[in-house]
């Protein structure tokens, strides 16, 4: 009788685990795709075998939120971790293989035994930010405006990890998130990152662009007096324009 009423505690133990995982898993896709309804975004998964995902472009960002799960520990100590990530893809010229990261201790110790980090110009944002890999000059430039770096600093103080590769803004949080004005929220604040860097980079680029296209005012005296080196000019610049 004993074993009998083990194992039916047992069963129930059992069914009540699985039970609140399945619940669970279904108030998670609920929120997700209620989020994405509101964003006008693609949902899909979302079954308790089947994690779910969201995809789109909001505002003219590509946007994408998964759900990573991490097991730690054996046997009986073993768990599984769930951290929420949200990928906004930055425009083209972004795409100079540079890498942002939030400054902490270890990036400290990294720097003092000779680490790489890239000064960008302006205090603020290089004691807040390491920057690692190759950057141009007008990411450089961009970054140092007021919207780029309140729009990263906000991620900073949102998220529990952010990054920024040079194709992309990503962030995680720990957990699952499991309410829908929550999940529209971060959604929204990854977008608006990402807007704040494709204006300052687009721009900037828009600038040199400008003072690129400045005429000149007076001919060289060298391309008044020679026949011949007008038409070695003329040759020089059609070169560059195509």
């Amino acid at each position: 009788m004993g074993d009998i009423l083990l194992m039916v505690l047992l069963v129930s133990v059992v069914a009540i685990v699985i039970g609140g995982s399945v619940f669970w898993s279904q108030k998670v896709s609920d929120a997700w795709q209620e989020a994405a309804g509101r964003l006008g975004l693609e949902f899909a998964g979302g079954s308790f075998m089947i994690d779910p995902t969201i995809r789109g472009e909001l505002r003219g960002v590509s946007i994408e939120v998964l759900l990573h799960r991490r097991r730690r520990g054996t046997g009986k100590n073993r768990r599984t971790q769930y951290f929420t990530e949200f990928n906004a893809y930055l425009a083209p010229d972004w795409m100079c293989g540079m890498r942002i990261t939030e400054r902490g201790f270890t990036d400290k110790v990294v720097e003092f035994f000779g680490g790489e980090d890239i000064a960008i110009g302006h205090d603020g944002f290089d004691e807040e930010f390491r920057v690692r890999g190759s950057v141009s000059d007008k990411a450089k430039e961009a970054l140092r405006q007021t919207g780029p770096r309140a729009a990263l600093q906000r991620l900073v103080n949102t998220f529990n990890q952010f990054e920024v590769d040079g194709e992309r803004i990503q962030t995680r949080m720990k957990g699952r998130i499991s309410n829908a004005n929550a999940m529209t929220r971060h959604i929204s604040a990854v977008v608006d990152a990402a807007d704040e860097l494709n204006d300052a980079i687009v721009a900037n680029t828009s600038s040199d662009a400008e003072d690129d296209d400045v005429p000149e005012l007076f001919p060289s005296p060298t391309t008044v007096d020679s026949p011949d080196n007008q038409g070695a000019e003329k040759e020089d610049l059609g070169d560059a324009v195509w």
